[in-house]
């Protein structure tokens, strides 16, 4: 009977040993997964602050100078002929 306790606890410890490996393999795969929706975030976010840095005034100045351009638009009248 030793022998056959023996026997099992190896294949016990054996499967123990396996079912380790194949945790690490899988907790390695979801650790790249998620560095590629990290890496792809971070590009978008990249993307999104460029398109932001070019449509943003460049400084106070331009952004003052914008504003008083706009304040002084005229608003362009139709020509409306009177007729009597």
């Amino acid at each position: 009977m030793p022998v056959l306790v023996k026997g099992f606890s190896a294949l016990v410890g054996y499967a123990v040993v396996l079912y380790g490996i194949y945790k690490v393999y899988t907790i390695s795969n979801e650790v790249s997964e998620l560095k590629e929706m990290i890496r792809d975030i971070r590009s978008l976010l990249d993307a999104r602050a460029a398109v932001e840095r070019a449509n943003a005034p460049q400084s106070t100045e331009n952004l003052i100078r914008a504003v008083n351009a706009a304040s002084y638009q005229v608003p362009e009248i139709e020509n409306v002929s009177e007729s009597h």
